[in-house]
């Protein structure tokens, strides 16, 4: 699993942007300060409204108005991707009212992104008591089974939350992702299939339709379900490549050389980049056109130099994990 980033990000948190002044009556109520502080949360004046927010407890708030305005903050904090502030504001909330499933789901949810996982699934585990059929946290700790590969469970929370919310299209499209983790990918079919009829614009349903198309070597079928994926920015350089490879087997050279190109220029890291240029100089040995054939290897070639001397092994990404979405 990925190095916990949450130290790093609280850095570059601090980091980012500049901090007003905000000014502090000593003569205001904790209602004055508990209106100030929502004010600026909802300006997404994050680090203003915790300091508010933290004076208006001093001045003695009820304890179910600071477990409301923690969990405004934290959400504030929450859509500027500032994690660990977040975490922090859910856990305040959570301090409060530690058996509402709104403070749990919250906190959870933050140290998942945190990828805390042990932490997050501690939380999962006691909101699954408080409301075992709550369709997110079935699809989030379905999400978290799968990253600890334990594919069979992820599979059975994503039932859950299908069964919970028979429209949620990400838990379906997380549903492919666990039965394509085991090889079921008749059922990884299905469940794309459904998450794109509830919402055409699942690009990851297509994105998955489109491997299991290819591994198959159904390569017409493929290239559709890649083609309606090219929206999947994450994905893109992955999609370029399998539809160079396609492009290969119908012997279309211009485009698939085109492809290989933009593949690479995507995502200069991207690990099949190397594979799409052996597999172009394959094509164009084969097609006799052994001098672009040869320049075609020397790409890949200087490619994977470059990956050894300037990358570490990394986390799998999305697209090669049959990635799932929290």
């Amino acid at each position: 699993m990925a190095l916990d980033r949450s130290m790093l990000q609280e850095v570059a948190e601090k980091k980012m942007g500049v901090e007003s002044t905000v000014q502090i009556s000593p003569d205001a109520s904790a209602e004055d300060l508990l209106t100030y502080a929502l004010s600026l949360a909802r300006e997404k004046k994050v680090r203003e409204a915790i300091r508010v927010g933290e004076a208006a407890e001093e001045k003695g708030l009820p304890k179910e108005s600071a477990r409301d305005l923690w969990t405004e903050i934290g959400n504030a904090c929450y859509d500027e991707d500032l994690m660990s502030m977040a975490a922090k504001a859910f856990r305040k909330s959570f301090d409060k009212d530690p058996d509402s499933m709104t403070t749990v789901f919250n906190l959870g949810v933050a140290l998942h992104c945190m990828d805390q996982l042990d932490e997050a699934q501690r939380f999962y585990e006691k909101g699954a008591v408080l409301e075992p059929e709550h369709p997110k946290l079935c699809c989030n700790y379905g999400v978290l089974h799968f990253q600890k590969d334990r594919f069979e469970e992820s599979e059975r929370w994503m039932k859950r939350a299908v069964d919970a919310k028979p429209d949620y299209v990400r838990a379906w499209d997380n549903l492919a992702s666990s039965y394509g983790a085991q090889n079921r990918f008749d059922e990884a079919t299905a469940a794309c299939e459904k998450a794109i009829e509830l919402n055409p614009e699942c690009y990851a349903g297509w994105f998955k339709i489109g491997l299991i198309r290819f591994a198959s070597e159904n390569y017409t079928a493929a290239k559709m379900a890649f083609l309606h994926a090219q929206p999947l920015e994450v994905c893109r350089a992955y999609i370029d490549y399998h539809l160079a490879m396609i492009a290969c087997q119908e012997w279309d050279e211009e485009e698939a050389e085109k492809l290989c190109r933009s593949a690479c220029l995507l995502d200069r890291k991207c690990p099949v980049g190397p594979a799409a240029w052996i597999e172009l100089g394959d094509f164009l040995k084969v097609s006799g056109k052994m001098e672009k054939s040869k320049a075609a290897y020397k790409v890949a070639s200087d490619l994977e130099k470059q990956f050894a001397s300037q990358y570490k092994e990394e986390e799998s990404d999305d697209a090669l994990s049959f990635g799932v979405q929290a």
